[in-house]
């Protein structure tokens, strides 16, 4: 597993101060997240939803003062959407 580059992002959240902010959002909301759902090899996962939100945000190029907990609280709500969908689908879930 030491392999696997999101097994080194986590592993990065020790040497937090190094890291930009986005980056540090990033695993803020793949802790925080993981935490409620109890399952490491989630993160993968989580790391493209809240990619994929930052993707759609509507950052101006020449803005250097980003809001990075808005990706967060965006990737949040589609997570919800998801399980949502996913327990909708199959209750024993």
């Amino acid at each position: 597993m030491s392999g696997d580059p999101f097994y080194a992002l986590g592993s990065a959240m020790r040497s937090d101060e190094s890291r930009s902010a986005p980056q540090r959002e990033l695993l803020q909301f793949i802790s925080a997240v993981d935490d409620l759902i109890v399952r490491s090899s989630n993160t993968h996962f989580l790391t493209e939803i809240w990619l994929d939100e930052l993707a759609q945000m509507d950052f101006t190029s020449s803005s250097t003062d980003r809001n990075w907990r808005l990706v967060s609280l965006a990737a949040s709500e589609r997570l919800i959407q998801l399980l949502v969908q996913s327990q909708l689908r199959d209750p024993r879930i």
